[in-house]
């Protein structure tokens, strides 16, 4: 399967993200560090974000070349985990409210404490199939 997004494209829109999320950042919470910490107690206990990106990949929804990159980009955003492919780029947060937060001021797609981001090759009706398995995925 030929990548939807080139390697080249790929390390561009991530650095693009991290400059971005730098500098619009204002959350004065400490980042988290651990990979595997999940949501606070009283959160919807959901899978982590490669977990959702190998789901999605067993769903037959592409989410090829997956790459962590929580420790560029949980330093200045308040995420416990990051995870970019060349279909999605996949976050998740300590809590539901912090995961909405950051969603609604990037015009994310959110379910509990996952935000997704879709990749610009990614059509309206490709973005719709992931939208309406996500949240199935993250339930099971």
């Amino acid at each position: 399967m030929t990548p939807l997004i080139s390697a080249g494209a790929l390390v561009s829109l991530v650095a693009a993200t991290i400059s971005l999320s730098a500098c619009s950042s204002t959350s004065t919470a400490p980042p988290q560090t651990s990979l595997e910490t999940g949501p606070q107690r009283g959160e919807l206990s959901v899978m982590t974000p490669r977990r959702l990106v190998e789901a999605l990949d067993r769903a037959g929804l592409p989410a090829p070349n997956p790459m962590d990159t929580t420790a560029f980009e949980c330093k200045s955003t308040p995420c416990l985990q990051a995870i970019v492919t060349d279909t999605v780029r996949v976050k998740s947060f300590a809590t539901t409210r912090q995961a909405q937060t950051y969603a609604a001021d990037r015009g994310l797609f959110q379910v509990a404490t996952i935000v997704v981001a879709f990749a610009p090759p990614l059509n309206p009706a490709q973005q719709r199939r992931y939208r309406a398995e996500i949240p199935e995925l993250l339930h099971r």
